[in-house]
C-alpha cells in the first residue's frame, strides 16, 4: 500500500520542482533604408522669378539649406523615401512637399495677400 501511494505521489512531486521557464518574443523589425541622396531644385514665385533666401527644411530634422540669388538649392542627406520638405520665405505662403524619387524638386511659392487692418484705441502713458 505504501508503494502504491508513493507511486501515485511521484508524478506530483515532479510537478512541484522549480524549473525556470523562459519565453521570448521578438518583435518583427521592418528594414529601414539608410540610403540618402542629394536633392536639388529651384524655388520661384508665380511669375517664374527665382526667390533668394528661401528656407528649405527637412521636417522632423535640423537638416536644411537656403536658396541662392537665382532661387536654386541643394540639400544633401535626404532619405530615398519618406522625406517631407518645408519651403518658407517671409511674404509667401509656406509649402510642404514630399521629396519623391526624382533627384530634383521645383517649387512655386504664392505671395501672401496684403490685408491692411486699422486698429483704433487709446495709448496709456505711465510716468
Amino acid at each position: 500500500m505504501k508503494k502504491t501511494i508513493l507511486a501515485l505521489l511521484l508524478p506530483l512531486r515532479l510537478l512541484a520542482v522549480d524549473y525556470p521557464v523562459v519565453a521570448q518574443y521578438t518583435k518583427p523589425v521592418s528594414p529601414v533604408s539608410t540610403a540618402t541622396r542629394t536633392l536639388t531644385g529651384r524655388v520661384t514665385d508665380a511669375q517664374g522669378h527665382g526667390l533668394a533666401g528661401v528656407t528649405v527644411l527637412m521636417k522632423g530634422t535640423t537638416t536644411g539649406t537656403h536658396t541662392n540669388a537665382a532661387g536654386y538649392y541643394r540639400l544633401a542627406g535626404v532619405p530615398l523615401q519618406g522625406a517631407l520638405l518645408q519651403f518658407s520665405l517671409a511674404g509667401f505662403s509656406m509649402q510642404d512637399r514630399a521629396a519623391l524619387v526624382a533627384a530634383s524638386l521645383n517649387v512655386v511659392l504664392q505671395a501672401h495677400s496684403r490685408n491692411e487692418q486699422k486698429v483704433k484705441g487709446d495709448i496709456l502713458i505711465f510716468d
